[in-house]
């Protein structure tokens, strides 16, 4: 069986307008299209510290927890909150922790996070500060809360 030649440029002319179409749609509605949720941080946000932990996890949820604090405070963005369990954290370097943003951290969490009844434990080891504050940071003078810490043998 054949097609006519004008039955065919008909079919071939409905094709190139219904692909029009489509396309133009794509265009039109991909704005409204949902981003994967993987890619969504709502801030502020709250990361997670443990001793467990470690620091190539999200950190946003209490079950993938960080191993440092600095590990989260570099994932967290300015306003976010740092919860860190009951422990003792040092580090290396010049200072334990390293704060350039505006940041509440909050210590004494139990492993589970659900109760704040205790004090974290920063350690400077007798060989590094403690906690600095960049105040020459690109975003200005940080805004800083600590709360539930015990910091100490800092040089």
């Amino acid at each position: 069986m054949f097609l006519r030649e004008d039955a065919v440029l008909a079919i071939l002319k409905s094709l190139k307008w219904s692909i029009a179409f489509i396309f133009a749609a794509s265009i039109v509605f991909a704005p409204f299209a949902a981003a994967p949720a993987a890619a969504q941080i709502t801030s502020p946000a709250t990361w997670y510290v443990s001793n467990t932990g470690d620091d190539a996890n999200t950190c946003l949820t209490t079950d993938a927890p960080c191993a440092t604090i600095n590990g989260a405070i570099g994932k967290a963005a300015a306003g976010d909150t740092v919860e860190v369990a009951v422990g003792t954290y040092t580090g290396s370097g010049n200072q334990v922790v390293l704060i350039d943003k505006d940041i509440t951290l909050s210590g004494g969490w139990d492993e589970t996070f659900t109760s704040q009844s205790g004090l974290s434990i920063i350690d400077g080891e007798a060989a590094r500060r403690g906690i600095s504050v960049d105040y020459n940071s690109r975003s200005g003078d940080p805004t800083v809360s600590v709360d539930h810490f015990d910091i100490r043998n800092g040089s």
